[in-house]
């Protein structure tokens, strides 16, 4: 996260990222953060996420989705 934010890697070098524990995944939390500040720096990669308490990700918004979703691929 600190190379994404310094510059010394760019977001479109980086081919996906893995979010593990994602029902844990807020907003606000730094997981959070860096999947913004990756999926701004690359439209195109992708994102997965695993978690054992699928249940957890009803309701969230969409913006959230976006970030938790391992099925989605915006």
């Amino acid at each position: 996260m600190v190379d994404l934010l310094s510059g010394r890697l760019h977001g479109r070098h980086v081919a996906g990222i893995v979010v593990l524990n994602a029902h844990r995944v807020t907003d606000t939390s730094g997981e959070g953060f860096a999947v913004r500040l990756y999926r701004a720096a690359n439209r195109g990669g992708s994102v997965r996420a695993f978690s054992d308490q699928p249940p957890s990700f009803l309701g969230f918004s969409k913006v959230s989705c976006r970030a938790l979703n391992p099925w989605c691929n915006y």
